[in-house]
């Protein structure tokens, strides 16, 4: 296994849920592999999420300036991709759900 991954915006916030100690240490291992391969992808939209998430939650997790120089950090070490038009409905067409027919009748 080569390619890329998104990496979604819940493995990200549980990297900081002391809360959640075995799936942090999990996400933390996951996302570092990712990175150290350059295999992660990240959207603009997960930064956002990831933001509010960590920040705004009933339980803060970072404080902003933290949050900030997080996504300073996955910025620089993953690929970033922006969510357009195109980019969510080839998700919805290809994310294996669709059969080849339906795809045939949906092709962008």
């Amino acid at each position: 296994m080569n390619g890329k991954v998104l990496l979604d915006t819940n493995i990200l916030v549980y990297i900081y849920d002391s809360f959640e100690p075995v799936k942090q240490e999990r996400a933390i291992i996951i996302v570092d592999k990712l990175i150290q391969t350059n295999r992660a992808v990240i959207s603009t939209q997960i930064m956002g999420e990831f933001f509010m998430a960590t920040t705004r939650a009933k339980r803060k997790l970072l404080e902003i300036s933290e949050a900030i120089a997080r996504i300073r950090n996955y910025i620089s070490a993953s690929h970033v991709v922006d969510v357009t038009q195109l980019i969510i409905l080839e998700a919805i067409l290809y994310d294996g759900s669709w059969n080849e027919w339906s795809r045939m009748n949906y092709e962008l």
